[in-house]
Formats: structure tokens, sequence, C-alpha cells
């Protein structure tokens, strides 16, 4: 078992470093695009999400287990914002977004992470028998995550559908 959290460590940091290189990398290379920017921020948060599970299954405390798992709603949520608001401006803007899109796109991500991190609303608490294997246990959902897991969800199919949407209906190079 312990080799089972070992390797799932060293996957998860082999994970961390290629999404924070290749945010870096995408950031950099073009700064001043929004797409490039948005897909950067959108490879950050998967970080912080890869990052709050590493951190949570090496947890040996009870303290530090529910506040890293509790850390993960906070990289999912904004993936979920992020990969929508990349829909509407990839691969090219048809027209400028306005404040309030912006909003509807980001600022749930962002209310659910503070929620996670700073009330037991999101996960109240968790189970866990041996602090050496914390996956064997489990959370208990509060009465947000409910709400967060359909705000996932929704998010993301429109994100992706938004974009498979547009890949049907481009051509040429924009559909490489």
């Amino acid at each position: 078992m312990a080799l089972f959290v070992i390797s799932n460590s060293v996957l998860l940091l082999i994970a961390l470093a290629l999404n924070l290189g290749l945010a870096l990398y995408i950031y950099f290379k073009n700064p001043k695009d929004e797409p490039s920017r948005v897909f950067s921020y959108f490879l950050i948060s998967s970080a912080l999400w890869t990052l709050s599970v590493l951190l949570f299954l090496n947890a040996k405390t009870a303290d530090w287990a529910i506040f890293f798992r509790r850390m993960t709603p906070v990289g999912s949520g904004m993936i979920a914002g992020l990969i929508l608001y990349f829909s509407f401006i990839f691969p090219k803007q048809e027209r400028k977004l306005s404040n309030t899109i912006k909003m509807v796109c980001l600022l749930p991500g962002l209310i659910f992470s503070l929620f996670s991190l700073f009330t037991p609303l999101m996960i109240s608490q968790l189970l866990i028998k041996d602090y050496n294997y914390p996956f064997l246990g489990g959370p208990i959902f509060g009465p947000l995550y409910r709400i967060y897991s359909v705000y996932f969800i929704v998010y993301f199919v429109l994100g992706l559908g938004n974009l498979f949407y547009k890949y049907l209906k481009s051509v040429g190079i924009e559909k490489l």
C-alpha cells in the first residue's frame, strides 16, 4: 500500500511539473494573447488541483488532511469557469465579451473556492482510519457540495460543447 502512495505521489509530481511548465511556456510565448493567458490560468488551476491532491495524500495529521482536502475544490472550481471562458475566446474572439459574461464564468469558481477553504459547507469533515492511507477514507460533504458538483459539470460540459461546436463549424487552418 505504501508503494501505491509513493507511485501516486510521483505521478502527481510529474503532472504538476508538466502543467506548470506548459502554463509558463504558453503564457510567456505570447502574454498579450488572451486565449493563451486564459489557457495558462487553466493549466495553473489544474496544477493547483494536482498539488492539493498530492498534499492530501501525504498529510499525516487530521488538521492537515482536512485542510488539503478542502483545497481540492479550489483548483477544480476555477478549471470549470476557465474552460467555459476559454471556449468563448478560442480560437478567435468573435466579439468582445462583456464584464457580466466574464463574471458569470469566473465568479462562481471563486465563490466555491472561498467557501471550500474557509467553511465546512463544502467538505465538513473526513473519515480516515489510517493517515498513511488517506485515500481509503472519505470526505463528508457539506450542503454546498452538491451545488458545486452541478456547477462543475454544467460549466465543463458547456465549455467543451462550445469548443466542439466551434470545431465543427470551423474550416481550414482554424480546424487544424
